[in-house]
């Protein structure tokens, strides 16, 4: 966000890490973000609810091999 935003970095930094952990505070500067600014906030607000960890599984995580079978039965109903 120091790239795309011209403002304060304390300013910048509290903004970023308050949307991280989903705080919910702000120093104002949220409105006079630039749409870039906006989307990264959003972002780090995705990430921070869902989970790092959990963020960066659904990217890692590649098709896996099943080492179980589900049981099979024919039942007959009269």
């Amino acid at each position: 966000m120091t790239i795309t935003e011209r403002a304060d970095l304390t300013k910048v930094a509290f903004e970023a890490f308050s949307a991280f952990g989903t705080v919910g505070l702000s120093m104002g500067l949220t409105q006079e973000l630039t749409w870039g600014g906006k989307i990264i906030v959003v972002l780090l607000m995705f990430i921070g609810r869902v989970g790092p960890l959990a963020f960066l599984y659904t990217f890692m995580s590649g098709a896996k091999e099943d080492y179980y079978e589900l049981p099979h039965e024919n039942i007959s109903i009269l």
